[in-house]
């Protein structure tokens, strides 16, 4: 954006983060120094320096929990802005009207048990390739599994159950029993996610037009 302008008040949170820092590392350098001067002095002078040592302990500590707390807190947005690219790109491959409408042509074949015609078999293709490279990245801890569960658990059981016997003929035919094994997977995990989370339902593909 023009400026490096952003919305919801990033930019004034980005430079209390800057401040904040800069304030914690000063706090802990400062603290650092008095402990070290101090020392030097009290072995120089005999004097009791006591309070010193401990102001500048209760400087460090107080530099230390802030700096514990900044490193928190860019943790916990750096794994929200993660869940939410992730998201994103999930609604990207499963929510536009091509991928809803590929999935219903598919669905269709599948409940009136006929073979994938050549313009359903591309619809085919791109559908176990999307839910193949999304349980990959979900497997590999690239996406998060808990918000890929919940909003497309349902959609990767109905695509694996209406796929299965086109998936399996294309294993023998290759000879490699592990291909589209991370969509098996996903699939898998989407049923005991199911289960545990809403056991009195069923899902049942039906015709639609």
């Amino acid at each position: 954006m023009p400026n490096g302008k952003r919305i919801n008040g990033e930019p004034r949170l980005s430079y209390l983060k800057i401040i904040f820092t800069f304030v914690a590392i000063t706090a802990a350098i400062i603290a650092i120094a008095v402990l070290y001067s101090s020392n030097a002095f009290s072995g120089l002078y005999e004097v009791d320096i006591t309070p010193v040592i401990n102001w500048a302990t209760f400087a460090a500590n107080i530099a230390t929990v802030a700096a514990l707390a900044f490193l928190g807190f860019e943790i916990r947005n750096s794994t929200r802005s993660r869940h939410l690219e992730g998201a994103m790109r999930l609604f990207d491959l499963f929510d536009t009207k091509e991928a809803r409408q590929a999935r219903r042509e598919v669905y269709n074949a599948y409940i009136d048990k006929r073979e994938f015609n050549k313009n359903e078999l591309k619809h085919v293709e791109k559908i176990r390739a999307d839910l193949n490279q999304v349980a990959a990245m979900v497997r590999e801890g690239l996406l998060p599994e808990k918000i890929a569960l919940r909003m497309y658990s349902a959609v990767a059981i109905n695509c694996w159950e209406a796929l299965k016997e086109h998936i399996e003929k294309q294993r023998k035919l290759r000879g490699t029993p592990s291909w589209m094994d991370d969509f098996e997977w996903f699939y898998d995990e989407s049923k005991r996610f199911r289960k545990m989370k809403y056991p009195r339902e069923k899902l049942q593909l039906f015709k639609q037009d």
